[in-house]
């Protein structure tokens, strides 16, 4: 069980390795980067700071900095998404333009929020333009 407890701990600091400064700035408020910020390793501390710790410093529970934190990893991961799915898309789009189809004929361009359920409606049409 300690292994899990520290494992956000780790998930966020990952997150901080992973995702450039100006993702992090894009996609998150300043308070779930700094929460981030606070799970992950301190500079000189092997140990990131406890739930209830941080939980103090904002005047919430433990539990409210566990989900800030574990909302904060999915908006990160699924911002990168929705970047790599509009790539897609406007790739198999400019592939359909120079095989010659009709540029009315294709659908609209899909700008992502990267909320879950608009990355999934993108992924499939992907998937069926793919196909064609």
């Amino acid at each position: 069980m300690a292994g899990k407890r520290n494992d956000r701990g780790e998930k966020a600091a990952e997150a901080l390795r992973t995702y450039t400064s100006e993702e992090i700035r894009t996609v998150l408020t300043d308070r779930e980067v700094e929460i981030l910020r606070l799970r992950a390793r301190n500079p000189g501390d092997p140990r990131p700071m406890t739930l209830k710790a941080i939980g103090k410093i904002f005047g919430v529970n433990r539990e409210r900095v566990r989900a800030i934190v574990n909302a904060s990893i999915r908006k990160l991961e699924n911002h990168r998404e929705a970047l790599e799915l509009e790539r897609r898309q406007a790739a198999n789009q400019a592939r359909a333009i120079r095989e010659g189809v009709d540029v009315d004929a294709l659908p609209s361009r899909i700008v992502v929020n990267g909320s879950p359920r608009r990355l999934r409606d993108l992924r499939k049409m992907i998937q069926r333009e793919e196909s064609q």
